[in-house]
């Protein structure tokens, strides 16, 4: 295998779960994924020094939106060896629902405490394309 991507819940560095409502991973994610990411396993053997310096994406979405599922399948394809991903159901955050609510999926690079927040991916846009444009983009950012 090339490279792992890297899920992270709760910020960098952490792997611990973030308190969301079973139901809710269960809905948004298990549908399109087939199992639920949050409880993709994690062992220092997928951590090296390599993947700490990867940019850190966030996903925002919220279950049943089938654009956030679309794009969470995407980037979890193009990951490996390109960046981390870290994903955060808007349902469980009042201010994240506030801000994201007619905008998901919205996807975030994390620099340090911040956030700076990518153009919309068209839904049209295959893997391939995604990654190309991804790359083209962290290298300019």
């Amino acid at each position: 295998m090339a490279g792992r991507c890297s899920i992270k819940s709760g910020g960098v560095g952490s792997f611990s779960r973030q308190a969301v409502p079973k139901q809710s991973q269960s809905s948004w994610f298990a549908a399109t994924a087939g199992s639920d990411p949050w409880r993709m396993s994690h062992n220092n053997a997928s951590v090296n020094s390599t993947a700490m310096t990867l940019p850190h994406l966030v996903l925002y979405g919220k279950p049943g939106c089938h654009l956030c599922a679309g794009l969470r399948e995407k980037l979890m394809a193009i990951a490996p060896g390109l960046f981390t991903l870290e994903e955060r159901d808007i349902t469980t955050d009042a201010q994240w629902w506030q801000k994201y609510q007619y905008e998901i999926p919205v996807l975030a690079l994390l620099i340090g405490e911040q956030e700076q927040l990518l153009p919309r991916l068209s839904p049209r846009l295959s893997a391939p394309q995604c990654r190309r444009y991804l790359v083209d983009w962290l290298a300019q950012n």
